[in-house]
């Protein structure tokens, strides 16, 4: 039993674990290869929604331990994983099956006894949701998070709103672009007028996100989300040896939570 931290990134926004004792092949596996891979549990993959570092924490033959199961949500699983030489690493897809990056998997590397293994996934948890639930109460909060979703669907109308006129301005008619944003600007302040006439409780999560930063001596909401993110891995995995023998589980393959 034991737990490890391993840090990576990726260029391809894909995040994975396998055995590198897999012999490499050429060309490396395309995404439909990649699929068929992980059907053979031969790879376990997740999809980051982005390029970036990754980190992980990962519990063998144990459940994480308590300290980072209070951040880290279930996500999947379990799946099936074959590691075959037990020498399992936690690296981008992109050097999934090549012999290119012996050193990058080798300082990626853990070691786990060779056989069959059942691999449950966590992630991180985007800011302390559950002490700001309990903050705010079941019924706000949920208003809180279908408040954040239209702040998205807002800045995207807006943002069409603005190239709309700036093509129709580019067009030769400056005058129509501006009434083209005029109207994009109306159909917003009239959504948020509806809105808020429907749940006049909007208007006070801006004060309380305030309060809620202040609590944790913090100046605002997003350092409070900052402050949280900042010292925390980005995935959690439990791997547990299959004893006996040939499972029925199967590969797995899932994508980064989306509210």
């Amino acid at each position: 039993m034991a737990v490890h931290t391993v840090k990576d990134g990726t260029d391809v926004a894909m995040m994975g674990i396998w055995d590198v004792g897999l012999e490499p092949v050429t060309p490396r596996p395309s995404l439909a290869g990649l699929k068929e891979e992980v059907a053979a549990a031969n790879v376990s993959i997740f999809s980051t929604g982005g390029d970036g570092s990754f980190d992980v924490v990962i519990a063998v033959d144990e459940e994480l331990p308590s300290c980072h199961r209070a951040y880290l949500e279930p996500r999947g699983g379990p799946f099936l994983l074959h590691a075959a030489t037990g020498r399992l690493c936690w690296a981008s897809t992109e050097f999934y099956r090549t012999a290119k990056p012996g050193k990058i998997l080798e300082s990626q590397k853990l070691s786990v006894a060779p056989g069959d293994y059942a691999i449950r996934w966590f992630e991180l948890v985007s800011l302390p949701r559950r002490e700001f639930e309990e903050f705010l109460g079941a019924e706000r909060y949920a208003l809180w998070l279908r408040t954040e979703r239209q702040g998205n669907t807002s800045c995207l109308i807006l943002v069409a709103a603005i190239f709309a006129a700036l093509a129709t301005g580019l067009a030769g008619d400056w005058w129509l672009g501006l009434g083209v944003f005029a109207t994009g600007a109306t159909v917003l302040a009239a959504l948020s007028w509806l809105r808020d006439r429907r749940e006049p409780g909007r208007k006070e999560l801006p004060e309380l996100e305030y309060e809620f930063a202040q609590r944790t001596g913090l100046d605002g909401f997003s350092e409070v989300e900052g402050a949280f993110l900042s010292d925390k891995p980005d995935f959690g995995l439990e791997l547990r040896r299959l004893e006996d023998g040939p499972s029925d589980l199967v590969g797995g393959w899932l994508s980064i939570h989306e509210e």
